[in-house]
């Protein structure tokens, strides 16, 4: 077992156990919350974050309490970018942004399905695999709405565009709720 620092605000680290052998799916999220206690690692269940999360798994057929269980599940959520969202993306974020999901790419040696949840964890990703990408048809653009269903894989990692799904309101959105809660489905039977 390795303790991996994850941070939730330029000043502030929380540690989650992570086994890299027994994760199987990472749910990469935009960046870390303006409050720690919204942190998905974080031990307060009652988040709109977490709760969105519960939920959307919940529907999907699996029964989580907490970080803790998708750990058990192989199912690990990590950020994209080391602290808080930016206002402005930038090259810099994008890079790093880049760099950070290449490390975690290496360092889950079982990876099977990759989950980028929002627009900046998209484009991070784009910007890492421009060369590499490799998909059933040829995308057009880096917009999440233009590759969402079409199978793509990054060596034997199948990767999900998808919708954030922390903020507070997003199970009032029916139509990317449902996005979500399919994508789970599919990532269930095909990786857990």
């Amino acid at each position: 077992m390795i303790l991996t620092p994850i941070r939730t605000e330029p000043t502030q680290t929380v540690s989650s156990p992570v086994d890299p052998a027994g994760v199987r799916v990472l749910i990469l999220t935009d960046a870390c919350p303006e409050d720690a206690r919204e942190h998905f690692t974080a031990s307060d269940p009652d988040t709109p974050a977490w709760q969105n999360t519960q939920q959307l798994f919940a529907a999907a057929g699996l029964q989580v309490g907490c970080y803790q269980d998708l750990l058990e599940h192989g199912i690990a959520m990590e950020t994209c970018l080391d602290g808080l969202r930016p206002r402005r993306l930038s090259p810099f974020h994008l890079s790093s942004g880049a760099a950070r999901i290449e490390a975690m790419l290496g360092r889950f040696p079982n990876l099977k399905a990759l989950m980028l949840m929002g627009e900046v964890a998209i484009r991070c990703f784009h910007h890492l695999t421009r060369p590499r990408w490799s998909s059933r048809r040829q995308r057009s653009s880096e917009h999440e709405y233009q590759i969402r269903g079409v199978e793509s894989f990054l060596g034997p990692v199948q990767v999900f565009p998808s919708y954030l799904h922390t903020a507070a309101g997003f199970l009032q959105e029916r139509a990317r709720c449902r996005t979500v809660i399919e994508q789970l489905e599919t990532v269930m039977q095909q990786v857990l």
